[in-house]
Formats: C-alpha cells, structure tokens, sequence
C-alpha cells in the first residue's frame, strides 16, 4: 500500500496547485490591486532587494533592520540571485504556491501511515475542510513565511514519528534538529517547538550520540541567530515585534482596555475566515482537540509524535495570548500551526468514530482499499478544478495606495527621501528611498531613541524628508489635535495632529491615500 499512499500525497499536491494557480498567473498589479498580499510582504521584498543587491539587511538604506522572519527572507533572496530577472513579488508567489502544494503532500504522506478505510474516511475529511474548501488558503496566502511554515510542519512530525516510534537513527535525529530550528527560524514564536522536542529526545535517549546529534545544530543555529541580532542590531529579537507591542501597550494600557479591545482576536478572526466559525465554536474545537492531553482514554486516537504537537501548539497559543498580545484580526496568520492542529485533530477523531460505525455496519470488510482510494483521489481532483476559482478583484484601498506611489514617484525628484507609515507598497512601487518613520522595518535603534519618544516627525526633519505618505480616513482631520485614534495602527495620525513644530499641506490624494509637503511651523 505503499504506492497508494505515495499516490494520495501526490494528488493532495495537485489539488492544492491547483487551487492556488489563479494566484500564480496573475500579473503583478492584479496581484496587488486585489490585496491578495498584505503590506508586510512588501516589506519584505524591499529588504529581500537589498540584500541581493548587496546593500545588506536595510529597508532604506539609512538603517539596518532585523525586523523579518530570517528563514523566509533567506529563501527569497537565494531565489532571487538565482533569477534575477524575476521580480520579487513573483518569487514570492510561485515560492508560495510550491511550498503549500508541497506541504500539503506531505501532510497527506504523514496522515496516511498505515492503509485503511477509515484512514480513508479521515482524508476524505482533511481534504474537505481544507484544501478544497475554497476558504481555507486565502487568510494564508499573504507573500509571507506561512508557506514555509506549513511545509515545515509536515516534516517534523514525520521525523518525530520516527522518534517517538524508537525508530530513529542519528541522521534522523540531526534531520529533527535542523527542521525544529527551520520552524523556529520561520516563525519566531514558534521557538517552543526547540525545547520540546529537546526535552523528547533527551528522555528517550538520555546522554548519548543520538542526543549529541540534536543538541548540538540547535545550540549551534539558534545561538548564532541570537548573537548575529545581538551584534548588529544590539538586540536579541527582530524589532518588527517590539514596536508593534509598543504601539499596542501605548494605545492598550490596561487589561481591561486589551480585553476591550480586538487586539487578541487573532485566532478566532483566523478560524472564522477558515471555516466560518463563531467564537464559542472556536472555544469548543480548542477544548475537544486539546482534551488528549488530559485524558488517558481519548490519547489513543492520535499518534503520539501529534500529541507532543499538541504540547507545542498549546504553549505558542498561551504564549501569543498572555505574553505576546498583538495579535489583532490582521495578525490571524499567525494561528496557521494552530488552524493545521484543529484540522488535523477533527480528521483524527473523525477517522477514529466513522470507523467504528461503519465497522458495526459491516461495511469495512467488503470495501476495496483500491478502488476506494482511487474515487477519492478522482473526486478530490474534480472538485479542486470545479469549486469556484478566488476572484482577484481590485481592492479600493490598495488601488488607491498603488495609485499614489506612482504619482508621487512622478511629482518628486529621484534623489527625494520621503517619509512612510505603513510603507512596504510605497517602497516597492516608488524608486525613491522610502523611510519607514513607523519603525517596522527600521532599526533598534531609531525603535529606542525615535518611536519611543514619539519623535518621528523630527526624525524625518533631520534626514532632511519633506515628503510624507500616509493614509488618513474620511472623517478625521489632521489640522485639529486629537486626544486618540481608533487602532494602534493609526497612532501615526495623532503624531501628525498634535505635531507643535511642523504643519503639513495636501500635495495629492487618492482615496484616503495622501503626499503630504511637510513644513516647520
């Protein structure tokens, strides 16, 4: 049965190409009219440009940044000094697209151990409520490290199976080594999935070669990620995450106003963009799949190598809620490892009770695995090319945003600096540098002695910027001074309101999108 399994991984692939090619033959401007990628990709893809230009790790050029996940913006530059007639956005697309056709295969490789019917009933429910459900990808597919991610998973659990199974060599257990440091470079916050795994391997080798053969690449990769943010950017975590909690505690004092907030919303925005699900659904599903952990009798339905998982899953998820915080309805990609773990759950419970009932109908014994294996590997491909295609239609915001980069690319000269809040499109679109004033993808640095004081605007003075773009809604304006703003995200505008040494004038306006000439009083 080997075979047949090697044939559903490779289908589920298929499907899952499939699905996503609307994505890939799209020209660049659909791309980024519809806001299929959000602005962080294109943060992204300024620095991913630099540093295969050999200008090193800048947003501008002005200040070095560490502000992105490493692991993902290595992939993207090795593609692009590999094709380097490709732009950017396109790389990051087609790396997508593979990679999430990849995963998902080897997700279906890892589900699929040993042949059965109701293993078949359990694909049958993974497949449905995943790759051709037509929601399941687009909260996901961003140009960001969640593609990688969701193939790194897949390759660990398939190692860890070996482990936990005492099947395990010391290329196996080096090869769990460099895929745990792969997802914590993918993905920062999953870096539970290094001392869990650690604690693993040491309890079911103790002090031995094979626990040598993990130790050692962890320490090694992980400290020299530590140490080269610590030189360089004197700073031990990408500084992206430290502003954005910055703004956040600024906006979000208290408990009470984080609560009263939709700053930890994240998952529950993920898992209803997903699968339409309600918060309390979304509460209920995390108490089934968890309830494993805590019950003797249920821990049988799942692998064991998934219950470690699901130790991990259950730490970044308190991590992110508790400690982290910012995790508002736009970060929801951040619940992708917890999105694969409630999937992969349901399937197994699933898998587990409709066998049982179709064994007491005494239907397993006269099924042929074959056949059936076929059907359902014919109707996952139809279905992936007959559910609705994903509409790339043009989004008023990003239209407007790209709209005015290119106008404002015309009206200013090319040695012009101009100051951005929320500036990943902008830098990409405009050939003139672009200050990220907002910090994202600055430096720890301008975060400490710039953000910190809320001295953005004198900042951009003394980088001698005479030019802003920022988006600012219909019913605010920046001539009067303002006590707050709405979200974190928009504390740039009382920056701009309550400014007492600079006023500014209305250059050009698309939309909500603004070039602003910034003036001292």
């Amino acid at each position: 049965m080997a075979k047949m399994r090697l044939f559903l991984s490779v289908v589920a692939s298929l499907c899952v190409f499939i699905v996503l090619l609307p994505f890939s033959l799209a020209g660049e401007s659909t791309i980024i009219e519809a806001g299929v990628l959000i602005d962080d990709a294109f943060i992204y893809a300024v620095i991913a440009e630099n540093i295969a230009s050999g200008l090193g790790a800048t947003f501008d050029g002005i200040h070095p940044t560490n502000g992105y996940q490493p692991l993902w913006m290595l992939l993207i530059v090795i593609a692009k000094t590999v094709a380097p007639s490709l732009e950017i956005i396109s790389i990051q697309i087609w790396l997508s697209v593979v990679l999430y056709s990849a995963g998902y295969g080897l997700l279906v490789w890892w589900f699929v151990e040993k042949f059965s019917f109701p293993k078949l009933l359990g694909l049958g429910f993974l497949l449905s409520f995943s790759v051709l459900n037509p929601s399941f990808f687009r909260p996901i597919f961003l140009g960001l490290e969640t593609p990688l991610l969701f193939s790194l998973i897949p390759i660990w659990l398939i190692y860890a199976r070996q482990l936990v199974a005492r099947k395990d060599n010391a290329s196996h257990i080096f090869a769990l080594a460099i895929t745990s440091c792969g997802i914590f470079l993918t993905r920062t916050d999953m870096f539970w999935v290094v001392p869990v795994t650690a604690l693993v391997v040491l309890y079911l080798h103790r002090a031995s070669f094979r626990t040598a053969c993990f130790f050692l690449p962890c320490l090694s990769i992980v400290l020299a990620y530590l140490l080269y943010n610590l030189h360089y950017f004197g700073s031990l975590i990408p500084v992206s995450g430290r502003v954005k909690k910055f703004y956040m505690n600024l906006q979000y004092p208290t408990w009470e106003s984080y609560w009263a907030s939709d700053q930890w919303l994240g998952l529950f925005s993920m898992t209803d963009k997903v699968w339409n699900m309600s918060f309390y659904v979304t509460l209920l599903f995390l108490i089934i799949t968890f309830t494993p952990l805590l019950s003797r009798k249920y821990r049988a339905f799942f692998p064991k190598e998934f219950l470690i998982f699901s130790v991990i899953i259950m730490l970044h998820l308190l991590y992110l809620q508790f400690i982290h915080r910012e995790v508002r309805p736009y970060t929801s990609y951040y619940f992708l490892p917890e999105i694969i773990f409630i999937l992969v759950s349901v399937s197994f419970l699933f898998q587990r009770f409709a066998g049982i009932f179709f064994e007491r109908m005494g239907i397993i014994k006269v099924v042929n695995l074959r056949y059936s294996g076929a059907i359902l590997a014919t109707t996952a491909i139809a279905w992936a090319f007959l559910q609705p295609r994903y509409e790339l239609k043009p989004s008023v915001n990003w239209r407007d945003r790209l709209a005015l980069a290119r106008t404002a690319s015309a009206l200013l000269q090319p040695s012009d600096l101009v100051g951005a809040f929320w500036p990943g499109l902008i830098a990409y679109t405009m050939p003139q540098t672009v200050v990220p004033l907002d910090g994202i993808a600055a430096s720890p640095q301008y975060f400490e002695s710039v953000v910190k004081t809320g001295t953005e605007l004198e900042r951009a003075a003394e980088l001698g910027i005479n030019h802003l773009i920022v988006e600012i809604p219909d019913n605010f304006s920046i001539l009067q001074p303002i006590d707050s703003v709405p979200r974190w995200s928009q504390i740039y505008l009382s920056r701009l309101s309550n400014s007492e040494n600079f006023h500014f004038e209305e250059v050009h306006t698309e939309g909500n999108w603004k070039l602003l000439r910034m003036n001292r009083k």
